[in-house]
């Protein structure tokens, strides 16, 4: 059985796996994908007792400060 650490450590690679099949996947697969990705990162969330109010918030303020890809535009240089 892995430790706290280890176990935060793992879904953290895990992540990563996952958004990178995303990332590939096929019109046919990208759902699944997607899901999978979700299934991690609530997993992070759990183990970092995260709520999901805690990462709408974030994602607003950063939204407000940054903007969003509503406009999709591609970032070139950040500085």
């Amino acid at each position: 059985m892995l430790t706290d650490e280890e176990y935060r450590l793992a879904l953290r690679s895990k992540l990563v796996e996952e958004a990178q099949e995303v990332k590939d996947a096929g019109l046919d697969d990208f759902i699944n994908e997607l899901a999978d990705l979700r299934e991690v990162m609530t997993a992070l969330m759990t183990a970092y007792s995260i709520s999901q109010e805690q990462v709408r918030e974030a994602q607003d303020a950063r939204r407000n400060v940054r903007g969003g890809f509503e406009k999709r535009l591609k970032l070139l240089w950040s500085g």
